[in-house]
């Protein structure tokens, strides 16, 4: 009976760590890919104590344009305002987030967050500041700090 106990919890908790992935992009639009990476793949392998959990990053890439419209469709593109053309003015962001298998998505070591920005209008050392923020301690679950980076880049447009 507790092995069974230990494996029903153990599947369910795997299964609520996929869903969260899996709905994230359909919740929050900006999110354009995520991915889990062992932590050797970035670089930060640190000897590993007997009883410690299993750390990886989480990737994940948010993208917002300000010129256009961009839906899930083909064609899906279209100017926001006549005349723009072929102009755009988006922002894309990456962010690294580090966790453990045993506390993901409630919680994240905002410690080893890591924000690179590819185009826009310099929103990486917001977010990176607003994810960090001591202030929000509370809020440090990984869907809410999305959320947060995702308005950060909302906001600048």
């Amino acid at each position: 009976p507790r092995l069974v106990r230990v494996l029903d919890h153990g599947a369910v908790r795997v299964w609520h760590q996929l869903r969260t992935l899996r709905l994230l992009a359909k919740d929050h639009q900006e999110v354009m890919r995520v991915e889990v990476l062992p932590v050797e793949e970035v670089g930060e392998q640190e000897e590993k104590k007997e009883d410690e959990d299993e750390h990886f990053i989480v990737r994940v890439t948010l993208a917002y344009s300000r010129s256009h419209n961009v839906y899930n469709a083909p064609h899906g593109i279209e100017a926001r305002q006549e005349g723009t053309g072929q102009r755009v003015d988006a922002s894309r962001i990456s962010i690294d987030l580090g966790a453990a298998w045993n506390s993901f998505p409630e919680a994240v070591d905002v410690s080893t967050i890591k924000v690179h920005q590819s185009c826009g209008r310099g929103e990486a050392q917001r977010v990176l500041a607003a994810l960090q923020d001591p202030s929000k301690a509370s809020k440090r679950d990984f869907c809410s700090l999305i959320r947060t980076a995702a308005d950060i880049m909302v906001a600048g447009s």
